[in-house]
C-alpha cells in the first residue's frame, strides 16, 4: 500500500477517493505518456507541487508489448464466447456495442501498445485510430489497462489499485479456474477496516492536504505501511500472524489520530485486499479463520484462480488493492 499503480485513468475522478489517497497511500503511480502531459488538469499539477502524492509512470515498449500480447488474447476469449463474459460485461450484445463507431469513447495513448493492438483493434472495427493513439469502448480499454497495470506493477515490484470496483471484478473473474491446471493459487479477500472522519465528505482537500504535509504525519504513515506490509508477507509465506493485533494496534492509535483530526467522529471503511493462502498444513476454511481471527480483518470465502495471462506473470495477488469511497458508510462486520 505505500507505492501503487494507479489505473485506468490519468486522474483520480472522485475527491473522496484522492482524499482518502493523501491521508494512506505514500505514492501514487498513474499511467501517463509524455504526449499525455497537455491533458492533466490545474489540480493534478498543484498535486505535484504541493504534496509527494503522485509520481507519474511512463510507459515503456516493453510493457506496451506484453499488454498487448494479453489484450489480444483475452479479447479473443471474450469475442469467441461472450456468454462466459457476462457477468462482467453484461448480459446484453455488448461485442456489437464495442464495435459501434458511437462507443468509441475511451483514448489510449499510443504509447501504451503497441501497433498490433492498434491492428487488431481497428481490423475488428474495435477502434477508431485518432492522432494521439486510438478510441475505443470505456470496457475495452478498461480491459486493456487492466492487464497494462499488472504488466507494470510485475516490473516494478508493487501493487496496482482502481477506484473503478468493475475493474477489480475484471481482474478477478478472468482468473478463474474452469479446468485443472498444474500453476493455480486459491485467493481470499480481506478486508481491513480503516477510519475516515466522520464528515469526510465535507473536509475541504485544502485541509486534506494541510494534514499531510503536516510535521511528523509521514513518519506515521511509513510506520503504518510497514506494519500494513509486515502483515501480508506473514500471510504470503504461510505463517499465522498472531502479533499482528498488537502491533498494528499500537501503531494504529498514533497514525489514526493525525488522520481523524480534520474532522468530527469516525467512520470506518473496508479496504479490499486479495490474500493468497499458502498453508500445507491446515485447510483453506481453517486457514482463512486462522488469519482473521482477532485481527481488523475480515476474510472471505476462497476462490481457485489460474494464471490465464500468458505474459503478465502476475505473482502480486495480495497485493492487489480496491477501495469504493462513493458511499462512505459506517461497516459492521
Amino acid at each position: 500500500m505505500k507505492d501503487l499503480i494507479y489505473y485506468p485513468g490519468f486522474e483520480i475522478q472522485q475527491e473522496s477517493w484522492l482524499k482518502f489517497a493523501l491521508l494512506y497511500i505514500d505514492t501514487l503511480n498513474p499511467i501517463i505518456p509524455r504526449s499525455g502531459d497537455k491533458r492533466l488538469t490545474d489540480l493534478y499539477r498543484r498535486l505535484l507541487g504541493e504534496t509527494d502524492l503522485i509520481q507519474s509512470h511512463r510507459p515503456d515498449y516493453q510493457e506496451g508489448w506484453l499488454a498487448t500480447l494479453d489484450a489480444i488474447d483475452h479479447t479473443e476469449r471474450v469475442i469467441e464466447h461472450p456468454k462466459l463474459y457476462s457477468p462482467i460485461f453484461g448480459e446484453g450484445d455488448f461485442v456489437s456495442a464495442w464495435k459501434s463507431l458511437d462507443n468509441h469513447d475511451y483514448i489510449l495513448f499510443k504509447e501504451k501498445y503497441t501497433d498490433d493492438w492498434k491492428d487488431f483493434c481497428i481490423a475488428n472495427n474495435f477502434g477508431s485510430e485518432v492522432d494521439e493513439g486510438i478510441k475505443v469502448h470505456h470496457d475495452l480499454a478498461f480491459v486493456y489497462m487492466t492487464l497494462l497495470a499488472h504488466t507494470i506493477g510485475d516490473a516494478r515490484g508493487i501493487a496496482p489499485v482502481s477506484d473503478y470496483p468493475s475493474l477489480d471484478k475484471f481482474a478477478i473473474f478472468t482468473r478463474r479456474a474452469d479446468q485443472l491446471e498444474s500453476k493455480n493459487v486459491e485467493v481470499a479477500q480481506a478486508v481491513i477496516q480503516l477510519e475516515l472522519p466522520g464528515n469526510f465528505e465535507e473536509i475541504k482537500l485544502d485541509d486534506v492536504i494541510s494534514v499531510r504535509n503536516r510535521a511528523g504525519f509521514k513518519e506515521r504513515l511509513s510506520a503504518f505501511h510497514q506494519e500494513f506490509d509486515a502483515y501480508f508477507t506473514s500471510v504470503e509465506k504461510g505463517s499465522r500472524p498472531g502479533k499482528f493485533v498488537a502491533s498494528f494496534d499500537s501503531i494504529w492509535k498514533d497514525f489514526s489520530e493525525d488522520i481523524l483530526i480534520t474532522g468530527a467522529g469516525a467512520i470506518t471503511f473496508g479496504l479490499g485486499v486479495w490474500v493468497a493462502l499458502t498453508s500445507p498444513n491446515a485447510s483453506t476454511e481453517d486457514y482463512v479463520k486462522a488469519i482473521a481471527a482477532g485481527a481488523p480483518v475480515t476474510v472471505g470465502g476462497a476462490i481457485r484462480l489460474k494464471n490465464t495471462w500468458k505474459n503478465t506473470k502476475t505473482r502480486r495477488y495480495t497485493r492487489k488493492y480496491l477501495t469504493d469511497l462513493t458511499k462512505i458508510k459506517p461497516t459492521n462486520l
